[in-house]
């Protein structure tokens, strides 16, 4: 196994090959119970919830074993968002939350996504601590197995959430809309139209009948043409497209137009700047930000605040400088006022809220914001080496930012969750930075 179980986002690989199989799940739930228990707690609880991959039940069984020989509580609260399980983690005032899913992966992937007593997603530090118990785990003799407790069922985790989410609602008065949503066959699939059902009655839906293959496949926020077509076929007024595990966002406009996180993300600061309700008129995003984004936000006097890509690195921003609202281009989004963690569902009914106030229709939303043309290539890789150290490489990039002239930008980086680096190039001609990204590529694949 490799040396490195945390990512950008929690542990994550293929089902039933490490870190993803059965033996590391027992030693994670385990490692999990014991830390808790050595800090003082007796019999910690934990919070688990899962996704709609077919390996969910297995990993959920191994993990649930792990923590009761430990001597935890289990709560298990079945297929909900990832944000649920953050929520129900600390109203259940459990010791610690763990949700099952690769997010926007295929279903051959599983991950697990951990959150502390008050919901928020661990720290570095936490997590390294954490990593050295589970590999100890793995590397100790198996003890004789005793059974201390049974998972409980908390049957109304689901209603909870919708009760929570209709809250931060309020009197919303979203009748006048048409909706599609987009709930990729994964964990939203029952809590989205729900919810949605109670703010409109004009609901079309799409990626609601999971299979426990079909997550994310050819439906989600990382495939939303379906969604596109739907919004255009439907005459809809929006279309709502979130991930496996509805802590992503895109949006389509009426005329069946895709939105970035960044134009959500402008839409709503703006929204809430013109409340009241922006603390310190500040907004968080990270480095794959477009430029078109600093100029909007800086035009309606909106401080920008960048951090390193991750909703945890967004989310320490944002508790760095007092924002409340903070997100990724991806479609991650985070309102501290509402929740701890990103949450599809709430920058959803922002969003909404934010259609309402203006009295526009989203395509007018959506231009008041130019997005700078931005080519965006992922290419697989084996190793992850310092690519600024390989001449070949190095020579590229330079002469390629010379070119921009300072009018764009490159940024090269790999993914903290898959083995893919991702080359991004922004600047004023599409097709130059289309060729440009491309001889990166080219010689990435040659030297790496």
């Amino acid at each position: 196994m490799k040396k490195k179980l945390f990512g950008t986002d929690g542990i994550r690989g293929v089902a039933g090959i490490p870190p993803m199989d059965t033996e590391t799940a027992f030693a994670v739930g385990k490692a999990i119970a014991k830390g808790i228990y050595q800090e003082g707690t007796i019999f910690p609880k934990i919070v688990i919830g899962r996704d709609t991959r077919e390996s969910g039940d297995i990993l959920e069984e191994a993990i649930c074993a792990g923590i009761i020989q430990a001597k935890g509580n289990v709560c298990v609260v079945g297929v909900l968002p990832t944000p649920a399980v953050a929520y129900l983690t600390r109203t259940m005032k459990a010791d610690m939350g763990l949700m099952i899913s690769a997010s926007h992966n295929p279903y051959t992937d599983n991950g697990i996504k951990l959150f502390d007593s008050n919901g928020y997603k661990l720290t570095d530090i936490a997590q390294k601590k954490l990593e050295k118990r589970i590999f100890a785990e793995l590397t100790e003799k198996p003890e004789k197995k005793e059974i201390y407790s049974q998972p409980s069922l908390i049957s109304d985790a689901a209603e909870q959430y919708i009760s929570f989410l209709r809250e931060k609602t309020g009197s919303l008065p979203l009748k006048k809309l048409k909706i599609a949503i987009d709930c990729a066959n994964g964990a939203a699939f029952k809590i989205a139209p729900a919810l949605f059902s109670h703010l409109g009655k004009h609901i079309e839906t799409i990626g609601v009948e999971p299979n426990g293959k079909n997550i994310n496949e050819k439906v989600g926020s990382e495939n939303p043409e379906k969604l596109m077509d739907l919004v255009r076929q439907k005459n809809c007024d929006v279309g709502l497209a979130f991930d496996g595990d509805a802590d992503r966002l895109v949006a389509v406009d009426e005329t069946g137009n895709l939105l970035t996180g960044d134009h959500i993300l402008y839409i709503c600061a703006n929204y809430l700047k013109k409340e009241g309700i922006l603390k310190n008129e500040i907004v968080v995003c990270t480095v794959m930000s477009n430029l078109g984004f600093h100029k909007a936000m800086q035009k309606n006097g909106i401080r920008v605040a960048v951090s390193e890509v991750g909703d945890r690195s967004v989310l320490a921003e944002m508790l760095r400088t007092g924002g409340v609202l903070g997100g990724e281009d991806s479609g991650h989004l985070i309102y501290l006022d509402a929740h701890t963690t990103g949450d599809a569902l709430i920058a959803a009914i922002l969003l909404l809220s934010a259609m309402e106030k203006s009295g526009k229709k989203l395509s007018e939303l959506r231009q008041e914001m130019k997005i700078l043309p931005q080519v965006l290539l992922n290419i697989p890789i084996q190793i992850q080496k310092d690519w600024q150290k390989i001449p070949q490489i190095f020579i590229v990039v330079e002469n390629i930012k010379e070119k921009l002239k300072g009018e764009g930008r490159i940024l090269i980086r790999y993914s903290g969750t898959q083995s893919i680096c991702r080359i991004m190039i922004e600047g004023s001609d599409k097709q130059k930075i289309i060729g440009y990204a491309n001889k990166i590529a080219d010689s990435f694949q040659k030297y790496m």
